[in-house]
């Protein structure tokens, strides 16, 4: 049976409440203060954040306006802003460009152009964000407005993902959008004799860490891969390392009383894969630490980072108590 509005609010008369309180939770925990980044947390700039389109107060949004570009037509013009919906947390931040129509002219045809326009631009603006964040692709991250109402037309908006920064991606990527609609603007002759191809997606493959193939890459990687294994294996039974079990291969470091930094985990090692010696099937000399990083994690379960670097600072005292612990066993 379906309800109706008024049945399901008798039913669950709690609904709403939870709802707007989880809504206003979630703005001023996650988006709200991301917001405020862009007038730098800076109380007297809220203005700067004023949600309104044609003067028009729309106080359920913040909107920060990177700048505004008039086409020659005189009648319609452009906001390349960033954008949040304090009411809407689960479409979270987003920002790209907006068409605006003055009153008292055909917003339809108005609406036409700016999709043609937008046909025209779209490719060479994907290159130019493509080259400069080469770790993202924007072939698929363009999204068509849903609606055109009052006298506006997104003609594009790009949502902000949440491990993104909000001034060093959706700040930058604002600002280039703004200088690729103005260089259009201003000859949009030379955009149509320069047409891209369709963008293909990135062929971007996906780092991962603490998988089976990342143990294997690291096997690969050392000579004597069953002295490896089974050192590995003593060192489990002397408690300096332990199988986690959140991931599919991966130990952590307990090392022993009084050695147990990232200086101790760096030379046990350094002195571990020396013992089993370097393969040179990747014509490498030294230690391979970027796979050590992808199958250890330290006691507070956090990836190792930079232990290249951390290892140029191990003592050699360091060095002789792991040597004597593996001599040991």
């Amino acid at each position: 049976m379906v309800l109706t509005p008024a049945e399901y609010k008798k039913k669950f008369p709690k609904d709403d409440e939870f709802r707007q309180d989880l809504t206003k939770k979630t703005s001023e925990k996650s988006y709200i203060p991301k917001m405020m980044k862009l007038i730098d947390d800076d109380p007297e700039r809220n203005s700067e954040l004023r949600g309104y389109v044609h003067d028009v107060e729309l106080p359920n949004h913040l909107m920060y306006r990177v700048d505004t570009l008039y086409n020659p037509d005189g009648y319609r013009f452009y906001e390349f802003l960033i954008e949040y919906n304090v009411k809407k947390p689960a479409e979270g931040i987003y920002y790209g460009c907006r068409g605006m129509t003055k009153d008292g002219f055909d917003h339809d045809h108005a609406v036409k152009l700016f999709q043609q326009e937008w046909k025209e631009i779209k490719e060479r603006l994907c290159q130019v964000l493509n080259n400069i964040f080469p770790e993202k692709d924007f072939s698929e991250r363009f999204k068509d407005t849903d609606n055109a109402n009052t006298n506006t037309y997104w003609l594009f908006w790009i949502s902000l993902y949440e491990d993104e920064d909000i001034k060093e991606v959706g700040l930058v990527a604002t600002k280039i959008i703004r200088d690729i609609f103005k260089y259009y603007l201003n000859d949009r002759d030379w955009f149509k004799d320069h047409q891209l191809p369709k963008s293909e997606p990135k062929k971007i493959v996906p780092k991962t860490a603490f998988y089976n193939k990342n143990f294997e890459a690291l096997l690969e990687e050392v000579k004597n891969k069953e002295m490896f294994k089974n050192l590995l294996l003593r060192f489990e039974e002397e408690g300096w390392i332990e199988v986690s079990p959140f991931y599919e291969k991966a130990w952590i470091f307990k090392g022993v009383e009084g050695h147990r930094l990232n200086v101790d985990f760096a030379a046990i090692m350094t002195v571990l894969i020396e013992k089993c010696g370097i393969s040179n099937i990747k014509k490498k000399t030294g230690i391979p630490w970027a796979s050590v990083e992808a199958v250890f994690i330290d006691s507070n379960g956090f990836a190792y980072v930079n232990l290249r670097q951390q290892a140029r600072y191990v003592l050699d005292d360091t060095k002789d108590f792991w040597r004597k612990m593996l001599d040991n066993l």
